[in-house]
């Protein structure tokens, strides 16, 4: 039977066309008793195309439906393909910044404790009060904070530009204590049943139940505070 190509590649068939070939070898019966010769033998071979003439458009339509899902996938795949480079891009963008943030708030640490030792040496010849010694500290542990506040922030841009990457599985993170899911356990397990009712295991609950913790409430538990006289 022959096909055709239509526009994006799609294979098209003749709608509900049949072709059917017929072949017929025949020769003399061995249990055939002739006196001839038995040399003669016949073959026919034929050949029947059935097309119909029309189907109210019914093909062409299925033809047009199966090319906007073909269209609908390609422009889903390139939608999945912009959200996952616009995630990547995002976080190598944050992962970055946190790393300036880092360097800057280490540059500011320094110049607040050199800072602080000056004003304390000008507070111990009284040029400095008490109160600008406190904001001198008080400047240099904000900068600590935002330090650590860096720090924290550029290791969760790290392990989100992991997984936009797909390299934040277990696996990749080498955990200790962890057991891998193997995709080829459960096959191995089933590869020699040939019976499809055939028993399995009973599925157990392997998570914790919460169900005998107390529910918890808002007050507030501390020390006793004395009575007023």
């Amino acid at each position: 039977m022959s096909r055709r190509r239509g526009p994006g590649g799609c294979r098209r068939f003749p709608a509900s066309a049949t072709l059917t070939a017929t072949t017929i070898l025949a020769g003399p019966s061995p249990r055939c008793r002739s006196t001839f010769p038995r040399r003669r033998k016949s073959a026919s071979i034929g050949a029947q195309l059935t097309i119909p003439l029309f189907q109210g458009g019914r093909p062409a339509a299925q033809i047009r439906q199966a090319q906007a899902r073909q269209q609908a996938a390609l422009e889903d795949y390139i939608a999945a393909e912009r959200s996952v480079v616009q995630q990547v891009r995002a976080a190598y963008a944050a992962w970055k910044a946190s790393l300036d943030v880092i360097l800057s708030a280490e540059a500011a640490i320094e110049a607040n404790a050199l800072s602080l030792e000056g004003v304390r040496v000008e507070a111990s010849v009284g040029n400095r009060t008490v109160i600008e010694v406190l904001n001198a500290e008080q400047e240099l542990i904000n900068s600590r904070v935002q330090l650590v506040t860096a720090q924290r922030n550029a290791y969760v841009a790290a392990f989100t530009l992991l997984a936009a990457m797909g390299d934040a599985e277990a696996r990749d993170l080498a955990l200790e204590d962890v057991e891998y899911y193997d995709s080829s356990e459960n096959f191995q397990r089933v590869r020699g049943d040939f019976f499809d009712w055939s028993g399995r295991s009973a599925p157990a609950v392997e998570s914790t139940s919460t169900k005998g913790i107390p529910a918890q409430d808002a007050a507030v538990q501390g020390p006793a505070l004395p009575a007023n006289r």
